[in-house]
């Protein structure tokens, strides 16, 4: 197309805006209040879809490589619409072994209540989880990948003493890159994260206790990201949770409590073994999330309890502690005691119970912030 033909046309496209403006200026008043209603009423529904869908905009201004300076940010009420991606991570590093029965559960309960767009697990030995027990069920799990990464050896210089510490450092560095939803890979979550998704970040601080660092929900700009990694600079190799919980709490969040979301109890990062593995309490449908604990599950426990020294699909049917119900829900779509010999169901299966249908019999000791 010549350039002359251009302009001819941009010419006529421009004379038809200004007829039609004129036409407007000197219509009657009432078509002129008709012709502003229908234009307001436009504007309105096309807003409403947009904040309805998380609009492509928002997520653009707020997810994209722009730099989202937060100084102004409010992380009490948050923001309108989600900004955090709808994105889950865990990390599976450090050793040539297929997922635990329990790290089983917790990625399909998260699959279950939070619906992500997807599920990461960054992995360095990613072909081992492919050649494992469970990994014909989670492959059952839409939108979930393998992330090969690289274990972390250094921080600022410094050399890291364990694989635990390498992985307080992976899941800094992951959000700073994606953003979205971190848990440990023994975390169970009960209920959708979507309203922490409204803030810069959102972490669990139970009260006089420093923060947890399993469940973290944040927006990859987040100021506290970037403090907080800065603070390894001062790493303590000999101390197991000083930079991952006590100095961030310490230096950061007392000096800065404004530039994340506090969550005392919602996320169950504090320590709940006695309601899972001591008791059968509803107590758990409370939370949001639940810290498992699964390393420590075994903690003082005394010979001839009849506590399994680890689970699996079969001695879990039987189990009549909390995780028993708490993992039945997700592997057979029901809470009681099961006595046949029948093989878990899939995740969209287990999507069709209506657990919310389910009574409560335990007092909301611990109120959730968000809405249902």
């Amino acid at each position: 197309m010549s350039q002359a033909m251009s302009s001819r046309i941009f010419c006529k496209f421009q004379n038809r805006i200004i007829c039609c403006l004129l036409r407007v200026v000197h219509a009657k008043p009432w078509k002129r209040y008709l012709i502003a209603l229908t234009l307001i009423a436009t504007v309105y529904v096309v807003l409403r879809q947009w904040d309805n869908q998380n609009s492509w905009l928002n997520y653009l201004l707020l997810n994209g490589d722009f730099g989202i300076d937060f100084d102004n940010f409010d992380n009490v009420l948050g923001a309108a619409f989600p900004i955090v991606p709808n994105i889950i991570h865990f990390i599976k590093i450090g050793n040539k072994s297929d997922l635990t029965f329990e790290e089983l559960v917790c990625i399909k309960a998260a699959w279950l209540a939070q619906k992500p767009e997807r599920i990461l697990i960054h992995c360095d030995y990613c072909d081992y989880l492919k050649s494992g027990k469970y990994w014909s069920q989670v492959t059952r799990i839409p939108n979930l990948n393998l992330v090969p990464v690289s274990v972390p050896t250094h921080v600022w210089g410094r050399k890291l003493s364990s694989l635990h510490h390498a992985s307080d450092v992976l899941r800094i560095r992951i959000l700073q890159r994606y953003g979205g939803i971190y848990l440990d890979t023994d975390v169970f979550l009960i209920k959708h994260l979507d309203f922490y998704r409204r803030f810069e970040l959102a972490i669990g601080v139970p009260p006089k206790q420093y923060l947890g660092t399993q469940v973290i929900v944040g927006h990859r700009s987040s100021r506290f990201l970037r403090l907080w990694l800065e603070s390894y600079r001062y790493y303590k190799p000999d101390r197991w949770y000083y930079n991952a919980g006590e100095l961030p709490t310490t230096s950061i969040l007392f000096k800065k409590p404004t530039i994340v979301h506090a969550v005392p109890w919602d996320f169950g990062v504090h320590d709940l073994r006695a309601v899972l593995y001591n008791a059968c309490s509803p107590r758990w449908r409370d939370f949001r999330a639940i810290h498992l604990l699964s390393r420590h599950r075994l903690d003082g426990v005394k010979p001839g309890d009849g506590r399994p020294i680890s689970f699996n699909e079969e001695n879990i049917k039987s189990y009549k502690k909390t995780f028993g119900e708490m993992a039945r829900s997700v592997m057979y779509g029901q809470y009681g005691i099961i006595s046949d010999d029948r093989p878990p169901l899939p995740p969209l299966l287990v999507a069709l119970t209506n657990f919310s249908a389910l009574p409560r019999y335990w007092p909301k000791i611990h109120a959730n912030e968000g809405t249902p």
